[in-house]
């Protein structure tokens, strides 16, 4: 059984099926995959196309909400199973694809993990716009941020990994992933929220996506399209 991790994939499968081929991976393997996969986007038969073309994929997606993706415990068609230790949403029809429940720690090549989607759309409003799919509630919630508070204070905020789509606010790269945006009244709220988080925090690695970059900042990892193993 391998781990390998990798990020927003924005509807774009082909890197992954070329993996599965090169690595002869199995339903056992795992790809953890930190949001924006966008399979739960439109909600219509595009969707379902896709998630028929993954479920024949020999390994299992373990995924993250996004910021562009709808919740899955939104979604009827998805109910809780049990997965790595914690619970995780899945469609009875697809069941190597999973995603994570937000706050749940999960034990993921022996490593305890806890995960954290969501962020902000900066094109939020021009998705209104344009009649594009938005969630008001694409951001952590207040009940989402207490369930990770209590579950990171009963453990007395040690952590071998967190998983989020986004990452702590004095390591977002704002101005780099968006050189020509006006950042004035940007909604910056969860990042400021994980900031307060890290600061009390004792963990090993922070793995994160949103930024569309592969970087390594102290112990906090960005990832984007590559997939690499997770240990």
């Amino acid at each position: 059984m391998m781990w390998y991790i990798s990020s927003d994939p924005h509807r774009e499968f082909s890197h992954i099926e070329q993996f599965c081929e090169m690595q002869k991976t199995t339903r056992e393997d795992v790809l953890i995959l930190l949001g924006d996969v966008l399979i739960n986007y439109y909600e219509d038969r595009s969707d379902t196309a896709i998630k028929e073309r993954l479920a024949q994929l020999p390994i299992t997606l373990f995924c993250l909400k996004g910021n562009h993706e709808q919740r899955p415990e939104n979604m009827s068609a998805y109910e809780l199973v049990p997965f790595a230790g914690g619970e995780a949403y899945r469609e009875q029809k697809y069941p190597n694809l999973l995603f994570a429940k937000d706050a749940e720690v999960y034990t993921l090549a022996g490593k305890q993990c806890m995960t954290i989607g969501g962020a902000y759309s900066l094109n939020w409003q021009e998705c209104l716009t344009d009649g594009a799919p938005w969630w008001e509630d694409e951001q952590p919630t207040a009940e989402i941020r207490a369930a990770v508070e209590a579950r990171l204070k009963s453990m007395g905020y040690c952590i071998d990994r967190m998983l989020t789509h986004t990452c702590p606010l004095r390591y977002a790269p704002m101005r780099e992933f968006a050189k020509d945006f006006d950042w004035e009244g940007v909604d910056t709220s969860t990042e400021q929220w994980l900031d307060e988080i890290e600061q009390k925090l004792e963990y090993e690695l922070w793995y994160c996506g949103h930024f569309h970059r592969s970087q390594t900042i102290d112990k906090l990892q960005f990832v984007y399209t590559g997939i690499q193993e997770f240990k």
